[in-house]
């Protein structure tokens, strides 16, 4: 086992284009055969550092970033630059406030049979699948959430097309 954060792992692994830290993380555990405990304290040392922890997959720490950088063998730009989902947070609830910028263009061009009772949907879509949001806490929910919106959610999310989807990414990440 390494006793440095300032160590290369072994085992270099490229992040995806639009992968969330914690995923980038359990590859590079797997990749180099490390617990993730073991993984935490090359990233944040000992027990007492470990409230840095607190917004360590939403925000993390610039010198938390540092690290991963440096074991993973990666720019720490890359490293920071799309997990920033506290931001993608905020651009989902903008696009859900102004949808009418939006909505109705990505409906009839992802589906022209699609309903305009979708909005909630596609809204929630984008805060779970893009910006890594909790599904009860959407912006896209006008009345509270029930069982049968989530399960009329997960059916909408398993039968959007890809196209769908990549538009609906795009109105997040792209800023445009």
């Amino acid at each position: 086992m390494m006793s440095s954060a300032d160590q290369v792992l072994p085992c270099r692994i490229k992040i995806a284009g639009d992968e969330a830290l914690d995923s980038y993380l359990e590859r590079l555990c797997t990749a180099n055969g490390l617990r993730t405990s073991q993984l935490l304290n090359l990233l944040i040392g000992p027990v007492e550092d470990r409230a840095t922890l607190a917004f360590f997959l939403t925000k993390p720490d610039p010198r938390v970033v540092q690290r991963i950088a440096n074991i993973s063998g990666l720019p720490a730009a890359v490293v920071s630059r799309t997990h920033d989902f506290r931001s993608r947070e905020r651009r989902v609830a903008t696009l859900a406030k102004n949808s009418e910028h939006w909505f109705e263009r990505w409906r009839t061009s992802t589906s022209p049979a699609r309903r305009p009772a979708s909005l909630p949907y596609a809204i929630t879509w984008m805060w779970c699948e893009v910006a890594q949001g909790c599904l009860g806490l959407s912006p896209g929910w006008i009345e509270p959430v029930t069982h049968r919106t989530t399960q009329a959610y997960r059916v909408f999310r398993e039968k959007i097309p890809p196209t769908a989807q990549q538009i609906l990414c795009a109105l997040v990440l792209d800023e445009r």
